[in-house]
């Protein structure tokens, strides 16, 4: 199995992440990091591992570009896909388990699949306390959300499995065979048109709409370190545009009215009175 890293000046988490998956007890047959637009990239050129870690180093293209480049540079043989963020520590034997409850009779239509995401702490070491994301839901008129978020992380709200919406891009883990039959192009697994955010989502729609299963694991926990303020009004005015914009482009596709009129609001929101 590959793993797919794309990173933006992600110097405060990489060594981190990296080092969770040298330590795994199913090593990754090929790791790829994508550099997008670092202002400074020693702290991934430092990384190089011949064999086994490959670097490349772009302008600050985005996260679906970014992981499209990572996909087409995985050998052929590779029948798994972790995408993977560079602020995201996985336990030990986490590999060993996606493999393995992957490749187990019966699961032949799961495309992808994730874990329970829980919150880190990058400054001071430790876990937050708090869930992070069980997978990606949306209401009914087309707000999209990551089940659980700010949750206590005592909960562990499930023990059995579930099939979400949409899959997190920060862990993503899929079948090689799920991602070629939605390709856009001819390594466009992600929709390049979504330079970030919303991406995930995109791409678990196209997933389901061909028919593969998307399931959050419970035994697959990890830690994420997410890279964005998790209070929306506190985050840079562009990228607020930028998600919103995306989100009216997402339900474009899917021709919904009502979620169509709630995106466009939203984006008029962001726009015109800075929400």
């Amino acid at each position: 199995m590959g793993v797919v890293i794309v990173t933006h000046n992600s110097e405060a988490s990489l060594d981190q992440t990296l080092a969770s998956l040298n330590a795994q007890s199913y090593p990754a047959q090929q790791i790829v990091l994508v550099d997008s637009g670092s202002t400074d990239t020693a702290y991934v050129k430092k990384h190089n591992r011949e064999g086994i870690i490959e670097l490349c180093f772009m302008p600050n293209i985005g996260f679906s570009q970014g992981n499209n480049l990572g996909y087409s540079s995985l050998d052929e043989d590779i029948e798994c896909v972790l995408f993977l963020n560079p602020d995201v520590i996985l336990p030990p034997d986490f590999l060993e388990k996606a493999v393995s409850w992957m490749g187990a009779e019966g699961r032949e239509k799961v495309g992808a699949i994730t874990g329970p995401l829980y919150g880190w702490d990058i400054e001071k070491q430790k876990v937050t306390g708090l869930i992070d994301s069980y997978g990606i839901y949306s209401t009914w008129y087309g707000h999209w959300y990551d089940k659980y978020r700010g949750a206590s992380a005592k909960l562990r709200p499930f023990k059995t499995l579930q099939r979400p919406q949409a899959i997190c891009g920060a862990l993503l883990f899929a079948r090689r065979q799920a991602l070629e039959s939605v390709k856009l192009g001819q390594y466009q697994v992600f929709d390049e048109t979504f330079f970030c955010y919303k991406e995930d989502i995109d791409l678990s729609i196209r997933l389901r709409a061909k028919g593969w299963e998307l399931v959050v694991v419970p035994a697959l926990e990890a830690f994420h370190a997410r890279g964005w303020n998790p209070n929306r009004r506190l985050m840079p005015r562009h990228l607020r545009l930028m998600s919103a914009a995306n989100e009216l482009k997402l339900h474009s596709k899917g021709y919904n009215p009502i979620k169509i009129t709630y995106s466009f609001i939203k984006y008029l929101g962001v726009l015109l009175l800075d929400l």
